[in-house]
């Protein structure tokens, strides 16, 4: 009977130990979550309120900032959305034509920081899991905001490709003026979230063409 309480205690401890584990990772994807889409998107107003000081013509005022308003309410509706599936515990479920739903993100995503953004379809669908198409989307998002910000890029342009051994292989490109690559020049919160899928991220860098090419293994990812 004593071996079967501490049987039971050990395995009581060990469950405690994996829901502490899993609340702590939750929480850092929240966090994670909320820097790429939140964050990035106020940085995007605050990048285009101040080019405003640049061109103090009333009439361009105007429409720039119906453009941000317009960016900041499409957040705001993003995030109750986020917030209301962790309420109910509704975890993305379903699967996602890749190149669609990435499609559908790069109009918006242009028109808030001003710059042309394209995805190139593959010969084949590629169909994920939700969860991991929003990953995905995740990344595009940082990958746009530090290619702009940073780098003054006026393109981007992704491209998608599966492997025969169940990898998903992305790649972004943009036309930035580039900078010396480094340890420390990775993009923390693209190389965080990569990390946490599984996967690997190479980075290339010259004037005029900066490279993210990223492999996730899509059957752990999903």
């Amino acid at each position: 009977m004593g071996r079967e309480i501490a049987s039971a205690i050990d395995d009581e401890e060990t469950e405690a130990l994996i829901r502490e584990v899993a609340m702590s990772r939750l929480r850092s994807q929240i966090a994670a979550d909320l820097h790429d889409s939140v964050v990035q998107t106020l940085a995007g107003a605050s990048f285009r309120l101040e080019a405003l000081k640049e061109n103090p013509a009333a009439g361009a005022a105007r429409s720039e900032i119906t453009t941000i308003n317009a960016a900041i309410a499409a957040e705001q509706t993003h995030v109750r959305t986020m917030i209301d599936k962790l309420r109910r515990g509704v975890v993305l479920p379903g699967e996602r034509n890749l190149y669609q739903e990435i499609a559908a993100l790069t109009e918006p995503l242009g028109a808030q920081w001003k710059i042309e953004i394209s995805a190139e379809e593959p010969a084949e669908p590629i169909i994920l899991s939700s969860a991991l198409t929003f990953e995905i989307q995740q990344i595009l998002r940082e990958a746009v905001a530090n290619a702009v910000r940073h780098g003054r890029a006026r393109t981007v342009h992704a491209s998608f490709a599966t492997s025969e051994r169940g990898t998903l292989i992305l790649t972004i490109i943009d036309d930035g003026r580039g900078f010396p690559v480094d340890g420390k020049a990775m993009p923390r919160s693209i190389s965080d979230r990569v990390s946490l899928l599984g996967g690997t991220m190479h980075l290339a860098s010259s004037p005029g063409n900066t490279g993210i090419t990223i492999v996730i293994p899509i059957a752990r990812a999903a």
